[in-house]
């Protein structure tokens, strides 16, 4: 009777110590809350004394880790070698005095930094000695750090001394086989006119360069999108909201939020914005749109409405440059601003600019590009931009654009209020990729907001719409349905029926709406970049290196 009862009193630890080892798993992993976890482990240790070890609660969470694995690929693992190819030997000094130093490892474009510490951690599994061994060749550089720095001369240098790399890419004639080369590149709007290598290169990219008129240098180059990185808060990487809203008393359906790019570079956020900004179940904000819409107000003055060669009559002949200046003053909190706009205006800093005749006209950059132009050519520029905004009824949207702007008050407030709302608007920016698109499969996943995606529509009249235009900003797409962890709105429904759209997601139940929270905290690792993950405890930067081989 001893042995058995000591027997059963084991098997009763055991089973109780596995209890507490996955809820403690399933707290690391943020499928339960830390409000949960003190109650859940105290149910366990009641349990185990009374002679009982298991819990409906745990059990519940159990089937949420099987729909994890579930949702998520399993990281497929081959034989990787690293060809460190450029680590710039400067001091950190170098990179300060372009904004790309302290604030780097927070940037959005900082991937690369992330995947070389990931792979620093790799197992023996996923290791090659040498390249003849190896199924995927890492490139290890900090080309996109060049990039968003504007040290584009040593990047293209750099890009041009890898194509030259016969070890990496032999000669034609040679019959030596080369396994595929990863590189990671970001912030393509400001590095896609560089030398690069052309052939069996995959390229780690913020977006798919997508293929006609104007990018044949672009063509058939296989292409992984890569999540943004994000580092702060760390609520949001842990995935536990301060204080999350039940759906029912969620008041704003939809929030709409960022930057606003001006409307003759892309008025899609414009449109679907002048639509929401009074409806009273939406929530609209912007830090930037003062500078981008706001400033344009002066399309009202009847010389910026003449025709394009009308000579240029307005009183003060510099306002053509200055226009933009007031409203575009920097934010007062800097979270907002990514390291590629802190380096331009860093390097523009103390300049003393001159306009076509020479004469020094202040330390403030022209709203149009340059001081060089002449009134005239200026007047006809401004003419030109404003055709854009007769879309824009001042008169009734002026004091709605100062309250988003005022609205706007960092990061941490951009977060809480995406938090209250049921839906957050993901819309194409200007270089066509979002931060948003990680940001909010790790909010949701969080139990902040669901992703609403608006469908790119490539407004090209050379070819019509292909498979790349609707995914080329979307990681993880070989594996991961977004159908089952978002919604989706086409572009045109965007563009002129907001308001029915607000109309339909207002009878998504708290059922629909929890189903999408449990399939977005499954795949919230896939988004997150972690400094403590492995390849056994993934996070975003594994399963890119897994996507790669």
């Amino acid at each position: 009777r001893c042995r058995n009862s000591c027997r059963n009193s084991l098997a009763l630890a055991m089973a109780a110590r596995d209890r507490l080892v996955e809820l403690q798993r399933l707290r690391t992993d943020s499928l339960v809350s830390e409000a949960e976890y003190g109650p859940l482990r105290s149910k366990i240790l009641a349990d185990f004394v009374a002679g009982r070890v298991t819990t409906d609660r745990v059990r519940h969470r159990n089937q949420t880790s099987s729909m994890r694995h579930t949702l998520l690929a399993a990281l497929e693992p081959c034989k990787v070698y690293t060809h460190e190819a450029f680590v710039h030997a400067a001091k950190p000094d170098f990179w300060n005095a372009r904004g790309a130093g302290a604030h780097w490892e927070r940037d959005p474009f900082s991937t690369e930094l992330k995947l070389q510490r990931a792979y620093a951690r790799r197992p023996a599994a996923w290791t090659a000695a040498s390249i003849a061994d190896a199924d995927l060749v890492y490139v290890a550089a900090n080309y996109s750090q060049l990039c968003v720095a504007r040290k584009e001369f040593t990047l293209r240098r750099e890009l041009t001394y890898l194509a030259e790399n016969r070890t990496l890419y032999p000669n034609e004639s040679s019959t030596r086989p080369v396994p595929p080369k990863l590189v990671s590149l970001q912030y393509i709007q400001g590095c896609m006119q560089h030398t690069r290598p052309k052939a069996d290169t995959i390229w780690m990219r913020d977006q798919i360069l997508l293929t006609g008129p104007g990018s044949s240098a672009y063509r058939d180059e296989p292409t992984l999108v890569a999540p943004f990185a994000v580092a702060q808060p760390q609520w949001l990487l842990s995935g536990r909201v301060p204080k999350p809203l039940p759906w029912a008393e969620r008041n704003q359906v939809v929030f709409l939020g960022g930057h606003v790019p001006k409307l003759y570079l892309m008025p899609l956020r414009y449109l679907i914005w002048q639509q929401l900004y009074a409806n009273p179940r939406a929530w609209t904000q912007s830090f930037g749109i003062n500078c981008t819409v706001g400033a344009y107000e002066i399309c009202d003055h009847p010389d910026l409405r003449k025709p394009r060669g009308a000579p240029a009559t307005h009183p003060d002949k510099h306002v053509y440059h200055t226009f933009c200046n007031d409203a575009c003053a920097a934010p007062p909190d800097a979270s907002h601003v990514h390291t590629a706009t802190r380096s331009k205006a860093i390097n523009a800093r103390g300049k003393e600019y001159r306009d076509s005749e020479g004469n020094v006209v202040g330390d403030q950059p022209s709203c149009l590009g340059s001081w060089r132009q002449t009134t005239q050519h200026a007047a006809a520029k401004l003419r030109d931009d404003c055709l854009r905004y007769r879309v824009v009824d001042y008169k009734a949207e002026a004091a709605a654009i100062r309250r988003d702007t005022a609205r706007s008050a960092g990061r941490e407030q951009y977060l809480e209020a995406a938090s209250r709302s049921r839906f957050c608007i993901i819309a194409q920016g200007d270089p066509g990729n979002t931060a948003k698109v990680m940001e909010t499969v790790a909010l949701g996943g969080a139990g902040g907001c669901i992703p609403l995606y608006v469908l790119y529509t490539a407004h090209s009249p050379q070819r019509p719409p292909v498979e790349q235009d609707f995914v080329r900003d979307l990681p993880h797409v070989r594996w991961l349905d977004y159908c089952e962890i978002a919604y989706f709105v086409s572009h045109h429904a965007a563009r002129t029926n907001m308001s029915r759209v607000v109309e339909i997601l207002a009878d998504v139940t708290a059922e629909q709406a929890e189903a999408k929270f449990r399939a977005l905290r499954a795949v919230r690792p896939a988004f997150v970049y972690r400094r403590n993950s492995s390849f056994e405890r993934p996070s975003a930067a594994e399963f890119l290196l897994s996507d790669a081989c």
